[in-house]
């Protein structure tokens, strides 16, 4: 069974590298750096699945109120967890003197829960757009758009009071790329 499981993450591997593995040499969302790379592949290891690189989304704001630019990057592991599902996570990456230092990290989609597909850094705090699901909607296409908010307490993302719905709750949205 451990032989099964390890040949179906490398094959879950291969295919996330097919899709974009150079995630460091392609900037994704304009942020490049080794330290969300190294990161982000520890974390896939840990949880024993693989990074679908070209799904990897990266903005620059300040999250701690320093001036200085720190990251939010969205990323995918497929293979993570028990189900083999795609997970969707949000991590923070704080500029210290002279590097990005991880700083918390936080599951935001996949697995059945909400498709994320952008995040912003605004006055410190961290937006993600997202659909979700409402009763009747198909495992492949949740319908419901909404606004979720973080904000970085210490080594901690906590969620922040919830945005209004922008065009109503009944106002369904469609994603240019699902992931």
């Amino acid at each position: 069974m451990l032989r099964l499981q390890d040949t179906l993450l490398s094959t879950l591997a291969a295919a996330a590298c097919a899709l974009g593995c150079a995630a460091g040499a392609v900037a994704a969302g304009g942020v490049a750096d080794p330290a969300i790379d190294r990161w982000i592949a520890s974390h896939a290891r840990k949880l024993r699945g693989a990074e679908h690189a070209a799904a990897r989304y990266a903005v620059r704001g300040d999250v701690d109120g320093d001036g200085r630019s720190d990251v939010a990057v969205l990323y995918t592991l497929l293979g993570a967890g028990q189900g083999g599902n795609a997970l969707r996570y949000l991590a923070v990456f704080r500029r210290g003197p002279r590097l990005l230092e991880y700083r918390a990290h936080a599951l935001v989609g996949g697995g059945g829960l909400r498709e994320v597909n952008r995040v912003t850094i605004l006055r410190r705090v961290i937006e993600i757009e997202a659909l979700e699901y409402r009763p009747g909607d198909a495992a492949c296409c949740p319908t419901r758009f909404v606004r979720h908010r973080y904000r970085l307490n210490g080594h901690r993302l906590q969620r922040a009071a919830a945005a209004a719905p922008q065009a109503g709750p009944d106002a369904k949205y469609s994603a240019p790329g699902r992931q």
